[in-house]
Protein backbone atom coordinates (compact mmCIF):
# COMPACT_ATOMS: atom_id res chain seq x y z
CA UNK A 1 0.00 0.00 0.00
CA UNK A 2 1.60 3.29 -1.03
CA UNK A 3 2.00 6.14 1.41
CA UNK A 4 -0.92 8.61 1.39
CA UNK A 5 0.38 12.00 2.52
CA UNK A 6 -1.97 14.74 3.70
CA UNK A 7 -0.68 18.22 2.90
CA UNK A 8 -1.83 21.62 4.07
CA UNK A 9 -1.01 24.91 2.41
CA UNK A 10 -1.89 28.48 3.37
CA UNK A 11 -0.86 31.71 1.68
CA UNK A 12 -1.36 35.36 2.50
CA UNK A 13 -0.25 38.32 0.40
CA UNK A 14 -0.34 41.96 1.40
CA UNK A 15 0.36 44.78 -1.04
CA UNK A 16 0.53 48.44 -0.08
CA UNK A 17 1.21 51.32 -2.47
CA UNK A 18 3.53 53.91 -0.98
CA UNK A 19 3.76 56.35 -3.86
CA UNK A 20 1.78 56.25 -7.11
CA UNK A 21 2.94 59.44 -8.79
CA UNK A 22 0.12 61.48 -7.26
CA UNK A 23 -2.65 59.10 -8.38
CA UNK A 24 -3.87 58.37 -4.85
CA UNK A 25 -4.14 62.01 -3.82
CA UNK A 26 -5.63 62.90 -7.21
CA UNK A 27 -8.30 60.22 -6.87
CA UNK A 28 -9.21 61.41 -3.39
CA UNK A 29 -9.36 65.02 -4.53
CA UNK A 30 -11.50 64.14 -7.53
CA UNK A 31 -13.92 62.16 -5.38
CA UNK A 32 -14.19 64.98 -2.85
CA UNK A 33 -14.92 67.58 -5.53
CA UNK A 34 -17.44 65.33 -7.26
CA UNK A 35 -19.20 64.92 -3.91
CA UNK A 36 -19.29 68.70 -3.52
CA UNK A 37 -20.69 69.05 -7.05
CA UNK A 38 -23.45 66.55 -6.34
CA UNK A 39 -24.31 68.35 -3.10
CA UNK A 40 -24.44 71.71 -4.90
CA UNK A 41 -26.62 70.21 -7.64
CA UNK A 42 -28.98 68.92 -4.97
CA UNK A 43 -29.14 72.40 -3.42
CA UNK A 44 -29.87 73.83 -6.86
CA UNK A 45 -32.74 71.38 -7.39
CA UNK A 46 -34.21 72.25 -3.99
CA UNK A 47 -33.88 75.98 -4.71
CA UNK A 48 -35.62 75.59 -8.06
CA UNK A 49 -38.38 73.58 -6.41
CA UNK A 50 -38.87 76.24 -3.73
CA UNK A 51 -38.95 78.97 -6.39
CA UNK A 52 -41.48 77.02 -8.46
CA UNK A 53 -43.67 76.54 -5.39
CA UNK A 54 -43.51 80.25 -4.54
CA UNK A 55 -44.40 81.22 -8.10
CA UNK A 56 -47.28 78.75 -8.05
CA UNK A 57 -48.49 80.17 -4.73
CA UNK A 58 -48.52 83.74 -5.98
CA UNK A 59 -50.11 82.63 -9.23
CA UNK A 60 -52.92 81.13 -7.15
CA UNK A 61 -53.23 84.43 -5.26
CA UNK A 62 -53.30 86.35 -8.54
CA UNK A 63 -55.93 84.12 -10.13
CA UNK A 64 -58.17 84.40 -7.06
CA UNK A 65 -57.89 88.19 -7.21
CA UNK A 66 -58.72 88.00 -10.91
CA UNK A 67 -61.78 85.90 -10.11
CA UNK A 68 -62.97 88.48 -7.59
CA UNK A 69 -62.51 91.22 -10.17
CA UNK A 70 -64.39 89.21 -12.82
CA UNK A 71 -67.29 88.58 -10.45
CA UNK A 72 -67.41 92.28 -9.60
CA UNK A 73 -67.55 93.10 -13.31
CA UNK A 74 -70.37 90.60 -13.77
CA UNK A 75 -72.34 92.15 -10.90
CA UNK A 76 -71.79 95.60 -12.39
CA UNK A 77 -72.96 94.39 -15.80
CA UNK A 78 -76.09 92.92 -14.17
CA UNK A 79 -76.86 96.25 -12.49
CA UNK A 80 -76.35 98.11 -15.76
CA UNK A 81 -78.68 95.68 -17.50
CA UNK A 82 -81.35 96.30 -14.87
CA UNK A 83 -80.93 100.06 -15.21
CA UNK A 84 -81.13 99.83 -19.02
CA UNK A 85 -84.34 97.80 -18.85
CA UNK A 86 -85.80 100.36 -16.48
CA UNK A 87 -84.87 103.13 -18.92
CA UNK A 88 -86.46 101.14 -21.73
CA UNK A 89 -89.69 100.83 -19.77
CA UNK A 90 -89.58 104.56 -19.13
CA UNK A 91 -89.05 105.29 -22.82
CA UNK A 92 -85.56 106.69 -22.33
CA UNK A 93 -83.70 103.85 -24.05
CA UNK A 94 -84.07 101.69 -27.12
CA UNK A 95 -83.97 97.94 -27.60
CA UNK A 96 -80.39 98.13 -28.90
CA UNK A 97 -79.25 99.49 -25.55
CA UNK A 98 -80.76 96.49 -23.79
CA UNK A 99 -79.11 94.10 -26.22
CA UNK A 100 -75.77 95.80 -25.66
CA UNK A 101 -76.21 95.50 -21.89
CA UNK A 102 -77.08 91.81 -22.24
CA UNK A 103 -73.96 91.32 -24.35
CA UNK A 104 -71.87 92.89 -21.58
CA UNK A 105 -73.45 90.53 -19.06
CA UNK A 106 -72.68 87.51 -21.26
CA UNK A 107 -69.08 88.65 -21.76
CA UNK A 108 -68.67 89.19 -18.03
CA UNK A 109 -70.03 85.70 -17.37
CA UNK A 110 -67.52 84.19 -19.81
CA UNK A 111 -64.74 86.09 -18.04
CA UNK A 112 -65.90 84.65 -14.70
CA UNK A 113 -65.86 81.10 -16.11
CA UNK A 114 -62.35 81.61 -17.46
CA UNK A 115 -61.20 83.05 -14.13
CA UNK A 116 -62.68 80.08 -12.26
CA UNK A 117 -60.83 77.70 -14.59
CA UNK A 118 -57.58 79.61 -14.04
CA UNK A 119 -58.04 79.41 -10.26
CA UNK A 120 -58.66 75.66 -10.44
CA UNK A 121 -55.55 75.13 -12.58
CA UNK A 122 -53.32 77.30 -10.35
CA UNK A 123 -54.50 75.62 -7.17
CA UNK A 124 -54.06 72.15 -8.70
CA UNK A 125 -50.43 72.97 -9.58
CA UNK A 126 -49.81 74.28 -6.07
CA UNK A 127 -51.38 71.20 -4.46
CA UNK A 128 -49.21 68.97 -6.65
CA UNK A 129 -46.03 70.86 -5.75
CA UNK A 130 -46.83 70.70 -2.05
CA UNK A 131 -47.59 66.95 -2.25
CA UNK A 132 -51.06 67.42 -0.78
CA UNK A 133 -54.12 65.30 -1.37
CA UNK A 134 -55.87 66.17 -4.67
CA UNK A 135 -59.05 67.12 -2.81
CA UNK A 136 -57.33 69.51 -0.40
CA UNK A 137 -58.70 73.02 -0.15
CA UNK A 138 -56.13 75.79 0.07
CA UNK A 139 -56.50 78.75 2.39
CA UNK A 140 -54.19 81.43 1.00
CA UNK A 141 -52.99 83.82 3.68
CA UNK A 142 -51.79 86.57 1.36
CA UNK A 143 -53.62 88.95 -0.92
CA UNK A 144 -52.55 91.47 -3.52
CA UNK A 145 -53.94 94.32 -1.42
CA UNK A 146 -51.03 94.46 1.04
CA UNK A 147 -48.70 97.42 1.17
CA UNK A 148 -45.72 97.39 -1.15
CA UNK A 149 -42.41 96.17 0.37
CA UNK A 150 -39.57 98.54 1.07
CA UNK A 151 -37.15 99.46 -1.67
CA UNK A 152 -34.45 96.83 -2.29
CA UNK A 153 -30.72 97.41 -2.01
CA UNK A 154 -28.64 98.70 -4.89
CA UNK A 155 -28.00 96.44 -7.86
CA UNK A 156 -24.33 95.85 -7.01
CA UNK A 157 -25.24 94.46 -3.58
CA UNK A 158 -28.00 92.32 -5.04
CA UNK A 159 -25.66 90.97 -7.73
CA UNK A 160 -23.05 90.05 -5.12
CA UNK A 161 -25.64 88.28 -2.96
CA UNK A 162 -27.04 86.41 -5.95
CA UNK A 163 -23.63 85.25 -7.16
CA UNK A 164 -22.62 84.18 -3.66
CA UNK A 165 -25.74 82.12 -3.09
CA UNK A 166 -26.17 80.39 -6.46
CA UNK A 167 -25.63 76.64 -6.08
CA UNK A 168 -25.15 76.07 -9.81
CA UNK A 169 -22.00 78.21 -9.70
CA UNK A 170 -20.72 76.15 -6.77
CA UNK A 171 -21.51 72.94 -8.67
CA UNK A 172 -19.66 74.20 -11.75
CA UNK A 173 -16.63 75.20 -9.67
CA UNK A 174 -16.56 71.77 -8.01
CA UNK A 175 -16.83 70.04 -11.38
CA UNK A 176 -13.91 72.09 -12.71
CA UNK A 177 -11.84 71.18 -9.66
CA UNK A 178 -12.71 67.51 -10.17
CA UNK A 179 -11.59 67.75 -13.81
CA UNK A 180 -8.28 69.26 -12.73
CA UNK A 181 -7.82 66.43 -10.24
CA UNK A 182 -8.64 63.93 -13.00
CA UNK A 183 -5.99 65.55 -15.17
CA UNK A 184 -3.47 65.10 -12.37
CA UNK A 185 -4.63 61.51 -12.03
CA UNK A 186 -3.98 60.90 -15.74
CA UNK A 187 -0.49 62.39 -15.48
CA UNK A 188 0.34 60.06 -12.60
CA UNK A 189 0.46 57.12 -15.03
CA UNK A 190 3.67 58.51 -16.53
CA UNK A 191 5.43 58.82 -13.16
CA UNK A 192 7.22 56.08 -11.25
CA UNK A 193 5.41 54.36 -8.44
CA UNK A 194 6.62 52.75 -5.23
CA UNK A 195 4.99 49.99 -3.24
CA UNK A 196 5.66 47.18 -0.81
CA UNK A 197 4.55 43.57 -1.02
CA UNK A 198 4.71 41.02 1.82
CA UNK A 199 4.13 37.29 1.40
CA UNK A 200 3.52 34.74 4.10
CA UNK A 201 3.26 31.04 3.30
CA UNK A 202 2.65 28.12 5.61
CA UNK A 203 2.91 24.58 4.37
CA UNK A 204 2.81 21.31 6.29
Amino acid sequence: VPDITTTYDASLRLRQALYAGGAIAGLRTETRHERDAVSASRDQTLAELRLTARLAYWDAVRTRAGLDAARAQEARAQRLLGDTRSLLDAGMAVRADVLAAEERVASARVAVIRAESAVADAESRLVSLLHLDPGSRLELADTLAHALPSAPADSATLDAEALHGRPELAATAAQLAALRAREELARAEARPSLGITADWDYAR
